[in-house]
């Protein structure tokens, strides 16, 4: 009886495996020769020649982490390597896989995607090529916990195995909103077929949106454009009395400045262009200072790290034409000195 049990047992056990198996192969398509329908390129972003997209997806809100610079060993959300210098970003994220003759070689596709990018004006944060960084095949596409899990797209997972080459950029989209751009470009195997893999997330950030900013991604965009818009600070309206709810974020911006004491910066108030130009520069002085006696006041910041600055609506992000238009252009920025 207990063989007999332990061979039932068993029999479960394959034929559930066999299952699971059958139904992640099946959420992977073979290899395609022409387009997926459904799917194209992303706007200014061409693909290389003769590439056929195997797979797209679109979420219209997610979270996204884009590395910066190479991995170290921390223990570190769950996993043993992680970037040493990241951006957690999140927006509207646009995925695409294209599949490419791998007689190419990834050196050239390579070369193609950087060239096209900077020619673009976009400014690239970071490569990365070959085997130097190993934990792309399991912590950031695969493994039980992934950084960005592209598997529940039912996209092929990448592998460095055989080389590869990673990507970020930064860009800007149609809408004046910050564009951060992900390439991971590697050789790839599936149904019997080679081919080079390029998987391209496109993140499109509406920093209204998202509001705060934690002090490690003020000190990645300082380093990466030498301010940062903030938009998790709030007041009354055509006041300058700062609102409760602006606390989490004046938080985030006074760990930053406590961790750097040694460097200087400016807090530059920005508003829309509805009313008076003069009102309007007095409001931008008003909230810039407001925002700099706070962060000293309350948040014990040096007083001798910071300095205040109003800039009315002469320096806008975006058109003032529409309301989210001048929701982004009202917000204070934290610049470099």
């Amino acid at each position: 009886m207990k063989r007999s049990y332990r061979h039932s047992l068993l029999a479960i056990f394959i034929v559930t495996s066999s299952f699971l198996s059958t139904v992640y192969l099946n959420a992977q398509e073979e290899p395609r020769s022409s387009d997926k329908s459904g799917c194209n390129d992303y706007d200014n972003i061409s693909r290389y020649k003769g590439a056929v997209i195997q797979n797209c997806s679109v979420s219209d809100h997610d979270k996204y982490v884009l590395g910066l610079a190479g991995p170290v060993e921390r223990n570190f959300r769950e996993h043993g390597k992680y970037f040493s210098k990241f951006l957690d970003v999140e927006g509207k994220i646009t995925r695409i896989q294209y599949l490419i003759d791998k007689e190419e070689g990834i050196d050239k596709v390579f070369e193609n995607y950087r060239t096209a990018l900077t020619g673009a004006g976009y400014a690239v944060l970071c490569t990365a090529k070959n085997d130097n960084w190993p934990f792309f095949n399991e912590d950031y596409f695969g493994g039980d916990n992934p950084i960005n899990d592209i598997r529940k797209f039912g996209f092929y997972v990448p592998s460095g195995n055989k080389g590869y080459y990673y990507i970020t950029a930064k860009g800007m989209n149609k809408a004046s909103n910050d564009l951060y751009l992900s390439l991971f470009i590697s050789y790839g195997s599936n149904f019997g077929k080679d081919f080079i893999l390029v998987t391209q997330e496109i993140v499109e950030v509406n920093p209204v949106e998202t509001g705060l900013v934690s002090a490690q991604n003020i000190e990645n965009m300082l380093d990466i454009n030498g301010h940062i818009s903030i938009y998790g600070i709030h007041f009354e309206t055509g006041s300058y009395e700062i609102l409760p709810e602006s606390e989490p974020q004046l938080q985030s911006i006074a760990d930053f400045l406590n961790a750097h004491k040694t460097e200087k910066f400016m807090i530059v108030g920005h508003t829309d262009n509805v009313g008076n130009f003069d009102a309007n520069l007095q409001l931008s002085e008003n909230r810039a200072k407001a925002v700099k006696n706070e962060l000293i006041n309350k948040y014990g910041v040096a007083a001798d790290q910071l300095g205040d600055y109003g800039v009315a609506n002469l320096a806008p992000v975006t058109s003032n034409d529409t309301d989210q238009g001048k929701a982004r252009n009202r917000r204070v920025e934290i610049v470099a000195r």
